[in-house]
């Protein structure tokens, strides 16, 4: 066990003590397990039967941050319980995993509770979009240091992003990682989001394209995604293939250490935007 995960522990113990909890069993549920290295997620069951999920943030602050975005959305999105120091507890949600069922009914009512998500800071002023067009160019050169895009192709994807770049982007509250990996449906039937540790005000336009590069879908199931989401709000102006790059880059950088069978397909997908390929792939 890492000296990281060693301290989040610690901070989830101690947390539960502060609670008053029972706790007879605490088990981390974080889907790369220690490899993800931060934001460590744990079921914790209890002795007078309650479970639920303790994710630790690392700070304080951090996790205030993440609990005040939180504050009223949709139920959808598991609420939060508590938060205590870097810890936030929050409700346990039993289901069964959408990658475990036929997801067509389920792209429509997903597209609206992202839309719906995307309208919470609706009134943000837009933001340039320079600091994230940057963030790209060092991700690719990542990516092409380790071997994984040929010089040449991360060339035509900076040039791709130059001449892409919108400038300006419209903000909302977005997620970073709506895609069916993180979402069950529970014994009521209702689509629920079980991970959520990464929200802020930034480009909905980002958001939309971590869905596309996280959740593959074919055009009748984004025809349908989107559908939902023109149901709950205005999507973002034609920039898409400008945020699918980006987006895909942030993926690519995050699985370069964690998760090789990931970063092959994300680099499969990049090759694809070299080439000017950005339709949706058959199912």
């Amino acid at each position: 066990m890492s000296d990281v995960e060693v301290a989040a522990q610690r901070d989830v113990n101690d947390a539960l003590v502060t609670l008053g909890l029972d706790v007879i069993s605490m088990d981390l549920v974080s889907p790369l397990g220690p490899k993800k290295g931060i934001r460590f997620a744990y079921r914790v069951d209890t002795a007078d039967g309650q479970t639920v999920k303790a994710r630790h943030f690392g700070t304080a602050d951090d996790a205030a941050r993440q609990h005040a975005f939180r504050v009223g959305l949709d139920s959808a999105f598991a609420p939060v319980l508590e938060r205590c120091g870097g810890v936030l507890f929050e409700e346990w949600i039993d289901g069964t995993l959408l990658g475990e069922l036929d997801p067509t009914p389920w792209y429509e009512p997903a597209g609206a509770l992202l839309g719906r998500l995307h309208q919470v800071e609706a009134d943000a002023a837009s933001a340039d979009t320079r600091s994230w067009t940057d963030a790209a160019f060092s991700d690719l050169a990542l990516l092409e240091a380790a071997d994984e895009l040929t010089a040449a192709e991360a060339a035509a994807l900076r040039a791709r992003l130059s001449s892409d770049d919108p400038g300006q982007a419209r903000l909302g509250l977005i997620h970073r990682d709506f895609c069916a990996d993180n979402f069950v449906i529970d014994p009521a039937g209702a689509l629920r989001v079980i991970d959520n540790e990464l929200f802020g005000v930034d480009p909905i336009g980002f958001d939309l394209g971590r869905t596309f590069h996280l959740w593959p879908m074919d055009d009748d199931a984004w025809s349908a995604f989107r559908r939902g989401y023109q149901s709950a709000a205005i999507p973002p102006s034609d920039d898409n293939d400008y945020w699918r790059v980006v987006a895909t880059l942030v993926g690519g950088r995050v699985f370069l250490t964690r998760s090789r069978e990931r970063l092959d397909d994300t680099v499969r997908l990049l090759r694809r935007f070299v080439d000017g390929d950005f339709a949706l792939p058959s199912r």
